[in-house]
């Protein structure tokens, strides 16, 4: 049987940020790796299950307030790997997190040129 994957509707950029998660009963700590507007993979420090609701907390170099995402739905669990989906935060936070992805947009496509 195969599995069919809904494409999806962000670019992923590689990057590197300090994450904390909370969920209802457990604060766990991490590393965001490909992030979009959509979503992102985290690398945490707990195993999580697919489908619990979670808050994070991204924590961005020289930036010093945190990117707050109020509720985002883990779609998948590798290990202490997972998947992340957003689904609510605040306008001013979506404002954040379009600016930090449009300046890996842009580092990332001036890199391609280069080569």
């Amino acid at each position: 049987m195969s599995t069919i994957f809904a494409p999806r509707h962000y670019s992923r950029f590689q990057t590197k940020y300090t994450v904390h998660f909370l969920g209802d009963a457990f604060l766990g700590r991490g590393t965001i790796f490909d992030m979009s507007l959509g979503g992102c993979r985290i690398d945490g420090d707990l195993t999580v299950r697919a489908g619990i609701p979670l808050a994070i907390r991204l924590v961005v170099p020289n930036r010093p307030i945190p990117i707050n995402i109020d509720r985002v739905k883990i779609r998948w669990v590798k290990g202490q790997a997972f998947g992340v989906e957003f689904l609510a935060m605040q306008p001013a936070e979506r404002t954040r997190l379009s600016q930090l992805i449009q300046g890996l947009a842009t580092r990332h496509y001036a890199a391609s040129v280069a080569d």
